[in-house]
């Protein structure tokens, strides 16, 4: 037990100040030093060193020490951790007689990767780890990656990588070659990504002719690199494999080949294991995604002029991703700098200023972009018409929203024309007929029923003025909110409360719900789906430097607290150069509503390409984790619906309770076996027998 002096000052004052009392907070380490290993435990090959460590017994007098509050909640520090490990050392007397696994091995190292794993410049293979066949469990229809890296000590040289057809290893099958999409992931750098620069970024089809000892450059304090580890040259290599809707179930065995300089042709087994069930289209999946993309990003970042051709060009890269993971909500801003500053310079309508002194309205770029979006993402989910910001304490319009885009000039330059303040009998006029035209081409669309008025705000429905307003231009319209506070199936009203409107698509940060194994039965419940989407914005819970298994793990987190998906994080909030300083670089806004928005999670889920954006790393971890949780919800509607009984039933329901508890209480991020009858422990195993089960599902339901 430690002394009480060490967490409890005089006067009964806790002690949570580490600059205050910096020696109280150092005695509290113990140190073992010295420690012998006995030379007859360590044989030839591997040798793993295991720690245990055993906490102390809590201080009582700490408990019921005063406290003071602390932080922008005015939160009370806990009690302080009783066990932790500070650093440990191993030695040895001879150098010769022991390679050290923490030391970078000389020369070119191929080495396996579960899907998962986050590897970085400071990663590499242990030399006597035997290769194992890359293995891939995947639906019929879906996209799942295997992986493998490549490392060394200095810059690889001429890396090839080939994959030929897989061969079914019953009947006569195969597996095209160009159904396996090879990837390299570049490494990060502070003008293409907001990763670190010891982790990768984009997806690219293209492995350079040499891949460099990886430049790490500073990084966040909190995910600094290991001590004493020295980058290198690093080559993440993801292997994506669309599996056709028609493909028989089954293993289909092939070979990867790799090459380079110093490394002799390698090859490896590339299994694919296919399940009975098929994957619905994206389109068609239970979760509904809510993740933002940001187009004058992509134009400010490519540097191309907003909504040219190329710039549509480029962003067809986001929507085509992003239909993927069914994520198609659309904004429609009517109004500028809808989501924050710089956020859009521009607006869908363009008013246009006669001779004399009445405006008529350009709906060019409206129709142009319904169309492109259409074409990319099918029919939207859902159509935000963002108009207006909020009002501060006096009445007034803060400084985002306040302006519409203005064509002026012989050469149609746009500028900007001040809306009236929101919610007046002067704003009402302003927006009519826009908003007649704007619903009218929406409906002519058949997409009326998905639209709805935006609104963003840190808790608070629209001011009761606003709301008249919206009433009045579309008496049967509803509200998309974006706030802490959303939840599904809310009514805005004004304050005599006769005045109201639904709330059909919300976004939250408060109402996540609890966090429960079972929790996705919410979704399947009859009816659910017509009261409209509530997602979560799981806010400071994914970064852009997040490991891999956050983002893998977010959608499965989400539908455990029975909502539709996620929503109020980025897309493409890519890098925008500082033009005052040079090698700083911006983001667009994105925080209104749920506190930070894409600033208080992750900015750029993709990546930018040489020729538009591409997938990253980890949205094909996020893309993994829809698939799988579609599966799951696959499962418990076939248990609600009683296609399956009998042992099979039994043994669905089991894995489901299982699979539940395991992932609440984290039990496979530390490799436990996930059911006693696996002999594989962990994620991987416990993800390969959610597929198998979907296929015997599949297959009994017929």
């Amino acid at each position: 037990k430690y002394p009480d002096d060490l967490y409890v000052m005089a006067g009964n004052k806790f002690l949570q100040n580490v600059k205050k009392n910096p020696s109280g907070f150092a005695r509290r380490y113990r140190k073992l030093e010295g420690l012998v290993l006995p030379a007859k435990l360590v044989k030839k090959g591997t040798n793993v060193l295991a720690l245990e460590l055993h906490r102390a017994p809590i201080n009582e007098g700490a408990v019921k020490a005063e406290r003071v509050a602390v932080g922008g909640m005015y939160r009370v520090p806990g009690i302080w951790a009783y066990v932790g490990l500070k650093n440990i050392s191993l030695s040895c007397a001879s150098a010769a007689a022991v390679t050290s696994s923490a030391t970078r091995p000389k020369g070119v190292r191929v080495w396996n990767v579960a899907p998962f794993e986050t590897i970085d410049a400071y990663s590499y293979g242990d030399p006597s780890e035997p290769l194992k066949p890359v293995t891939v469990n995947a639906a019929r229809n879906s996209v799942f990656s295997g992986r493998l890296a490549v490392s060394s000590d200095s810059a690889i040289k001429g890396l090839k990588v080939e994959v030929g057809d897989l061969k079914a290893a019953e009947g006569t099958d195969s597996l095209p070659a160009s159904a396996v999409e090879v990837r390299y992931a570049e490494p990060a750098v502070p003008a293409r990504s907001w990763t670190p620069t010891y982790r990768f970024g984009g997806l690219l089809e293209k492995i350079p002719s040499e891949v460099p000892v990886i430049k790490v450059g500073r990084v966040r304090r909190s995910y600094s690199p290991r001590k004493g580890r020295t980058p290198g040259a690093v080559a993440s290599l993801w292997f994506r494999v669309r599996v056709p809707a028609k493909l028989p179930a089954g293993r289909y065995a092939g070979t990867i080949t790799l090459s380079a300089a110093g490394l002799d042709a390698t090859k490896v087994p590339l299994h694919v294991n296919v399940s009975a069930w098929t994957m619905p289209d994206p389109k068609d999946f239970r979760q509904h995604n809510m993740i933002c993309f940001s187009a004058e990003s992509i134009a400010k970042h490519y540097k191309v002029k907003t909504w040219s051709d190329e710039h549509f060009k480029l962003l067809a890269g986001s929507l085509d991703l992003l239909a993927e993971v069914n994520s198609r909500e659309v904004p429609v801003n009517l109004g500028t700098n809808f989501y924050g500053t710089l956020s859009n310079e521009q607006t869908m309508v363009r008013w246009v200023k006669g001779s004399d002194g009445k405006y008529s309205y350009d709906f060019t770029l409206f129709e142009e972009y319904l169309d492109f979006v259409a074409e990319h993402f099918g029919k939207p989910r859902p159509l935000r018409l963002n108009c207006w910001g909020e009002l501060d304490k006096k009445g007034e319009q803060n400084r985002c929203v306040k302006s519409v885009s203005l064509l002026e000039g012989k050469d149609g330059e746009v500028g900007k024309l001040e809306q009236p303040v929101f919610g007046t009998e002067e704003s009402y006029k302003f927006w009519k007929p826009v908003i007649d035209r704007a619903l009218q081409k929406i409906k002519e669309r058949g997409w009326l029923d998905v639209a709805a008025f935006g609104h963003n705000s840190y808790c608070y429905p629209p001011k009761p003025g606003v709301l008249e307003v919206a009433k009045k231009l579309w008496p049967d319209g509803r509200w998309a909110y974006t706030a802490h506070n959303g939840t599904l199936g809310a009514t805005f009203r004004d304050k005599s409360r006769k005045t109201t409107m639904p709330v059909r698509f919300a976004s939250c940060v408060w109402t996540e719900g609890r966090l429960t194994p079972r929790g996705y039965r919410a979704l399947l419940q009859p009816g659910r789906q017509e009261k409209g989407l509530l997602n979560d914005a799981s806010r400071c819970r994914h970064w852009d430097w997040s490991p891999l298994i956050i983002l893998r793990n977010q959608p499965e987190e989400l539908i455990m607290r029975g909502h539709d998906g996620i929503a109020d994080f980025g897309a493409d909030n890519f890098p925008v150069e500082n033009p005052k300083r040079k090698g700083r670089y911006d983001h667009l806004g994105a925080g209104r509503g749920t506190g930070g928005g894409n600033n208080a999670s992750t900015r750029a889920l993709l990546a930018p390409g040489p020729d538009g954006p591409v997938a990253s790393e980890r949205f094909e971890a996020f893309r993994e984790g829809v698939e799988l949780s579609e599966a799951i919800l696959f499962l418990q509607k076939a248990l609600d619906e009683k296609k399956v009984s009998g042992e099979l039933a039994a043994e669905v329901e089991k894995f489901l309770s299982v699979r539940g508890e395991t992932f609440i209480n984290y039990w496979h991020k530390h490799g436990w076996d996930y059911m006693n009858k696996w002999s594989i422990a962990g994620q991987f195993a416990g993800d390969a027998e959610l597929l198998r089960l979907a296929g015997e599902v599949a297959k009994a339901a017929k």
